[in-house]
This record gives C-alpha cells, sequence and structure tokens, in this order.
C-alpha cells in the first residue's frame, strides 16, 4: 500500500495519480472542501456515487455562500458568518440534544435547523431591539 507523508511548513502543490476507482475518487472530492484553488480530477469513474457526491458538494458550497451573503446584507456587517453569531454553535447544541434524546437522523437534522433558526432570530431581536449596535 502506498502512503504519502505530509510534513508541515510547505505548500503542497503537484499532482497525484490514484486509481480510477470509486474507492479512490470519494475521499479525493472529500478532501478538495480544504483547498483554497480550483481542484482538477482527471479519470474519475462515471457512477451514481460520484455523480451524488459532486451535487452535495455543489449544494453545500452554494448553501454557505448564500447564507453568509444573506447575514452580513440583513445585519449590515461583512464580518457576521454563521459561527461568529452562534448559529453553528446553536445547530450543534440541537443535533447533540436530539441524539441524547434518542432521534431518528430527521430529527437530528429537523432539531439542528430548529435551534440554528432559533439562534437567528435571538440575533434578528436583538439587532431590532437595538440592544446592540
Amino acid at each position: 500500500m502506498q502512503t504519502i507523508t505530509i510534513t508541515g511548513g510547505q505548500t503542497l502543490h503537484g499532482t497525484i495519480r490514484p486509481a480510477a476507482a470509486k474507492n479512490s475518487v470519494l475521499p479525493l472530492l472529500a478532501a478538495t472542501l480544504l483547498c483554497g484553488a480550483p481542484c482538477c480530477l482527471r479519470n474519475a469513474p462515471e457512477l451514481s456515487d460520484v455523480d451524488t457526491s459532486l451535487a452535495l458538494l455543489a449544494a453545500v458550497g452554494a448553501a454557505l455562500a448564500m447564507s453568509g451573503a444573506v447575514m452580513q446584507c440583513v445585519l449590515h456587517n461583512p464580518l457576521a458568518s454563521a459561527s461568529t453569531l452562534g448559529v453553528s454553535q446553536g445547530a450543534a447544541f440541537g443535533a447533540c440534544w436530539a441524539i441524547l434524546a434518542g432521534g431518528t437522523s430527521l430529527a437530528i437534522s429537523g432539531s439542528a435547523f430548529a435551534v440554528s433558526l432559533a439562534a437567528v432570530g435571538i440575533v434578528l431581536l436583538v439587532l431590532m431591539a437595538g440592544i446592540v449596535r
């Protein structure tokens, strides 16, 4: 088995030639989220798993970009983000609560969404009340 060892302090660049199999491509697709520049994966197999992963990555990227832009616009603050306003923490709390309650995956997702939505509501109420400027 081939091993890739990464030692810190240097910028990564170059190419690798993994096997054109689903088990090689799916982890590489997930790793592209960590790249700051466009990534090009060639010779990926045409499988429904690969297509689904690409669609999910595109949806997640678009949703995150849109949510950040909306928060910055509504709050009139170019530094506003989900992590600084407690939305991410609220979602994590809601998910943990549902997991501890023994909820299904749908209940966990729903709880995370509901609590993060409540966090957004609290931020908007504080903003409208003029408590924080």
